[in-house]
């Protein structure tokens, strides 16, 4: 399973989970356990890069 990140001018902005909620209900699955976990892991990533822009940005000055 692969899912796809969302772009912005900013840099990621989130993941598209329709591939995962397709795949979730095929398996049979708990759709909002999954969910959940896979938006842990989600926000988890996207502070990680936030930081890293921000730390980035702050050495350039």
């Amino acid at each position: 399973m692969q899912t796809q990140w969302r772009d912005g001018f900013n840099g990621r902005t989130g993941l598209d989970y329709n591939p995962v909620i397709a795949m979730v209900r095929e398996l049979d699955w708990p759709l909002v356990t999954t969910l959940e976990m896979l938006q842990t892991i989600e926000i988890v990533y996207l502070d990680g890069q936030r930081k890293k822009r921000e730390s980035t940005r702050n050495e350039r000055r």
